[in-house]
C-alpha cells in the first residue's frame, strides 16, 4: 500500500466542478503551469492538458506527472481546495512539475497566514 493514497475522490473529475473553479476560483500562474483555484471540502486535483502542450503519449505522461506530484504534495496542503492545473508548455519534466506545484502550495500557505 503506498504511503500517499490517491483515491478518485482525490480528483476533480466533473464538468461543472471544472467550470465552477473557472468562474468561481482564483488564478495563479508559473512560467510553465496554470493553477485555478477555489477554497473547498476536501482536497481535489484536476488536470487539463491541451494539443499544444504535444502528442497524445505526451499529454498522457504530463497528466500521470501532475497527479503523482500532486499526490506527494498534498500532505502539505494545510486546508482543503480544489485545484485545476494546465500545463502552459510542451518543455515539461516531472521535476519541473514538482518544483512549480510546491511553489504554488508555498505561496498559498504563506498567503493564507498572513
Amino acid at each position: 500500500m503506498k504511503a500517499y493514497p490517491f483515491p478518485p475522490a482525490y480528483r476533480v473529475v466533473k464538468g461543472r466542478d471544472f467550470a465552477r473553479l473557472k468562474v468561481e476560483g482564483k488564478v495563479f500562474r508559473t512560467k510553465k503551469l496554470i493553477f485555478n483555484y477555489a477554497p473547498a471540502t476536501l482536497s481535489r486535483v484536476g488536470v487539463i492538458v491541451t494539443k499544444k502542450v504535444g502528442n497524445a503519449v505526451f499529454r498522457s505522461l504530463v497528466k500521470r506527472w501532475v497527479r503523482e506530484s500532486y499526490r506527494l504534495t498534498r500532505p502539505t496542503i494545510n486546508q482543503p481546495i480544489d485545484i485545476v492545473i494546465i500545463p502552459r508548455t510542451s518543455k515539461l519534466s516531472f521535476a519541473a512539475i514538482s518544483q512549480d506545484l510546491s511553489f504554488f502550495i508555498g505561496w498559498l500557505d504563506e498567503k493564507n497566514t498572513h
